[in-house]
């Protein structure tokens, strides 16, 4: 084979191998580019399955603080009504019934002509209020009751002591959130029957005789 055929055959085979090259950088580039968009889509279903996770962790935790709710309310209720028993006796109810609006309203003529109450001192907010002779004891309900329910009772048997009421504060639950609400509870003076552990105010409070006819709870 003369010199001139083998330099034809050998620009034949750079081309062909140019051309391989060529293919195969374009193949690498495919590849590259299906990678990318696979990463992409990793990237995406990853940022979906986060906002799914979020969302079903959302659901999860609406539930249990409806659970939660649904409980406290079931629970102060059933406090309402066995208020007659846990007592021993006297008369009252929750704020919206008539009569004890009645007996508020009496209280608190003198107070709500000088300002409007906060909401927090507002004993037409409590959750029970329950006459025994001229004694009242404001009552917050919760299942666990914490320092917010301590201090609610605190101010809101305060209003009616400054309406001219026997008010005492008390608290009504089946544990306390902490211990520091307990000795809260004691510090400030209030009184409170939370599962067996009966403060000696609460006692006292069911010692005092009973009013003739039936509580309102």
């Amino acid at each position: 084979m003369d010199q001139d055929a083998r330099i034809f055959r050998l620009e034949d085979t750079l081309s062909h191998l140019a051309e391989a090259q060529v293919r195969t950088e374009a193949a690498v580039s495919r590849l590259a580019e299906a990678q990318a968009r696979t990463e992409e889509q990793l990237v995406r279903q990853g940022v979906q399955i986060e906002r799914l996770t979020e969302q079903v962790q959302a659901l999860v935790s609406w539930q249990r603080g409806e659970a939660g709710r649904r409980e406290g309310e079931r629970y102060e209720r059933d406090v309402v009504r066995r208020a007659l028993v846990l007592f021993n006796g006297g008369q009252g109810g929750t704020p919206d019934q008539p009569e004890v609006q009645r007996r508020v309203s009496v209280l608190l003529q003198s107070l709500l002509a000088e300002d409007i109450l906060a909401a927090e001192a507002d004993p037409t907010l409590a959750d029970l209020l329950w006459w025994k002779g001229d004694r009242v004891a404001v009552v917050e309900i919760a299942v666990q009751v914490n320092g917010e329910d301590v201090r609610r009772a605190v101010q809101r048997a305060k209003t009616l002591q400054q309406g001219g009421a026997q008010a005492m504060a008390m608290v009504i639950g089946e544990n306390w959130a902490t211990p520091d609400t307990r000795e809260r509870a004691h510090t400030l003076g209030i009184d409170w029957k939370v599962n067996a552990d009966l403060s000696e105010g609460f006692l006292s409070f069911r010692r005092l005789p009973a009013e003739s006819g039936n509580g309102t709870g």
